[in-house]
């Protein structure tokens, strides 16, 4: 079989100056306002948090008394945990945002707390150095363009990309898809990381070849998690065949609504309708400047129910470690989360200012018009005149 033809390159069109001066604005607000080293302190205390979070509820599986209605209570608390920890330090650290630059360059005590926030993605079970290929620099280079942005290649499971070739089982999509998003996070830890490591490549993006120092972190990485996700509970609970079943399903089920929460916030973000799909043509052509691209490609979302007769927007944002605002994190990745809804206002009037699409959307309808996209793509002809939700 003749080896496929390489995707061309991509050419974003030029000048990207909307993306410049947009970082300009928004950092001249964070300089002006004192804000970032308390954004800095804001981030490590959450990791603190969403870390004892996390051992607590482990610790509760593993060690505690159970009935029934612990052992759900406690999936629950640990699955959002893990989310809470991949979103609020992981991602952060990962981006080089968990971080002031400054102190990673002259101290050696900052650059290892610089690599155990990265390694927090290993401690639960998704390999940083094969996630920093795949989301730091192919999704947010090239998102939501066809072959280069392996996020909105689900395929044969689900159909997200116009571009890609119809199959007769997407027509039900829409229904099965939420389901499948459950399997991303085991998918992660059984399958994804070693098959992108053995084929060297995510989608057309080469994955650098591993230094002795990031083999260790893998391999540790992974013997670190399934000892302590599987290994120790296993050995704790192995006297019956009906407690090793108990201790593979407690897993799974904690596993698959971490991988619900996770593929959600990030799908709601890009595989909606409305958000621009590019697939370049035989000379990589065909996307806007790079800045622009991203905020026609990417949405924010915003909760505006209320608990207690108070707005909870807030409350969202802390735990989702500000990836309801995945535009203004997509222009400016490298900045710690906490400044996201600080900023906001200030981004959306220099987008307004320009005569820019900056969107920002209900959650309740945004996750509508997922589902519609999930409708849409399970068509054929990507695209319907009637579908079943408003």
């Amino acid at each position: 079989m003749p080896a496929s033809k390489p995707k061309p390159k991509v050419n974003f069109a030029r000048p990207n100056t909307l993306a410049v001066e947009l970082r300009r604005r928004i950092n001249d607000k964070i300089r002006r306002e004192n804000l970032l080293m308390r954004a800095y302190i804001a981030l490590w205390a959450k990791g603190l948090l969403m870390i004892a979070w996390l051992v607590v509820s482990v610790g509760g599986l593993i060690f505690g008394p159970h009935t029934w209605w612990t052992i759900i209570l406690l999936m629950i608390s640990a699955a959002l945990a893990l989310v809470g920890v991949a979103f609020n330090i992981g991602h952060d650290f990962i981006h080089g945002a968990g971080f002031p630059k400054k102190l990673t360059d002259h101290s050696r005590t900052a650059r290892v707390f610089n690599k155990l926030g990265k390694m927090s993605f290993d401690a639960i079970g998704a390999s940083s150095f094969i996630w920093y290929v795949k989301h730091v620099v192919a999704h947010h280079t090239w998102t939501n363009i066809t072959g280069h942005d392996s996020d909105i290649d689900q395929a044969p499971a689900i159909r997200l990309d116009p571009a890609q070739e119809y199959r007769p089982w997407y027509r039900s999509q829409h229904i099965y898809g939420w389901l499948m998003y459950g399997l991303i996070v085991p998918k992660w830890h059984f399958i994804g990381d070693f098959s992108n490591l053995r084929s060297g490549k995510i989608a057309e993006t080469e994955i650098p070849k591993m230094t002795l120092a990031d083999r260790l972190t893998f391999w540790g990485g992974k013997l670190f998690f399934f000892s302590w996700a599987l290994g120790l509970p296993l050995w704790l609970h192995h006297d019956s065949p009906g407690k090793i079943a108990a201790v593979v399903a407690i897993y799974f089920g904690t596993a698959m609504m971490a991988g619900t929460v996770l593929a959600l916030v990030f799908q709601l973000a890009h595989a909606i309708e409305g958000a621009k799909f590019v697939k370049p043509d035989d000379d990589g052509d065909g996307a806007n400047a790079w800045g622009i691209h991203q905020l026609e490609t990417t949405r924010d979302f915003y909760y505006s129910g209320r608990l207690l007769n108070k707005p909870i927007n807030g409350l969202m944002s802390f735990y989702l470690g500000g990836l309801n605002f995945q535009a203004i994190h997509h222009i400016l990745p490298m900045l710690p989360h906490p400044l996201y809804h600080k900023v906001w206002r200030e981004f959306a009037q220099f987008c307004a200012d320009h005569d820019v699409e900056y969107v920002r959307i209900p959650l309740g309808r945004a996750i509508v018009l997922h589902g519609r996209w999930l409708y849409m793509m399970g068509r054929p002809s990507g695209h319907v005149t009637e579908l079943p939700i408003a």
